[in-house]
């Protein structure tokens, strides 16, 4: 699940403000859309079975690049979470 700041997406409201948490419940696989600048985050895995997470920004301004949340100084390179398939090659004939 993923945790929400309600509110904070509003200049000057940017505080992380416990009072205002709500998480959404929703069915597994199914998609929240929101603004990215509320802030969020996931909540723990509660178990052993892999969480992925496929996650789109979006913005209507041309060359915008988001430097402080989307830094590559922040983000490491995972680890394989499954192992690849072997591809063999086929002849077709």
């Amino acid at each position: 699940p993923t945790e929400f700041s309600v509110g904070s997406h509003i200049f000057g409201n940017d505080a992380w403000n416990k009072s205002k948490l709500e998480i959404p419940l929703v069915p597994q696989g199914h998609p929240i859309i929101f603004d990215y600048r509320v802030g969020h985050r996931g909540l723990g895995n509660r178990n052993n079975t892999p969480r992925p997470v496929l996650y789109f920004t979006y913005t209507n301004k041309p060359q915008f690049s988001d430097q402080i949340n989307f830094s590559k100084k922040r983000y490491v390179k995972l680890p394989e979470l499954i192992p690849m398939p072997n591809r063999k090659s086929s002849s077709r004939s």
